[in-house]
């Protein structure tokens, strides 16, 4: 990875673990409510495999987005300028600032695997709709990954 400036990497840093802690929490939800209509007195249970990935997604991105922010907080603390020179190594913040990246893109992508199979407990016509666009998401998050990096 290349070298950037110290107050660069914080306004990124301070930027992905927001965005990162709002998704967590929508997959979180998602999640929830995946759980709860699944258990409800008038719903019928997720018993279909695709209802169980749908599951496993959304709790994989809730915990991938719940690293990142823990990560790319520990980024910002170790980057503060008036954080001690002893606290943190330069490969400490290595370390956050690739943990970070990583589980940002691996959350972002549980997400939209997530979403898009959920049409598919719906109907054929839904799922196929919903795999589209989370496909077609999947591709412009990519693009606008690589490009900003």
């Amino acid at each position: 990875m290349p070298k950037l400036p110290a107050e660069y990497l914080i306004d990124i840093a301070r930027q992905l673990a927001s965005v990162s802690a709002f998704l967590g929490g929508f997959a979180a939800t998602f999640l929830a409510t995946l759980i709860y209509a699944g258990t409800g007195t008038n719903a019928r249970p997720i018993q279909h495999r695709i209802g169980g990935f749908v599951v496993v997604a959304s709790a994989l991105s809730a915990c991938a987005f719940f690293v990142a922010v823990l990560a790319l907080t520990s980024l910002q603390i170790g980057l503060n300028p008036s954080a001690p020179s002893n606290l943190v190594r330069e490969s400490q913040l290595m370390q956050a600032r690739v943990i970070g990246l990583l589980s940002f893109m691996l959350g972002v992508y549980a997400l939209l695997s997530a979403i898009g199979a959920s049409g598919w407990l719906r109907s054929r016509k839904t799922g196929v709709i919903t795999a589209a666009i989370a496909g077609i998401s999947a591709v412009f998050a990519t693009m606008t990954l690589v490009s900003g990096s």
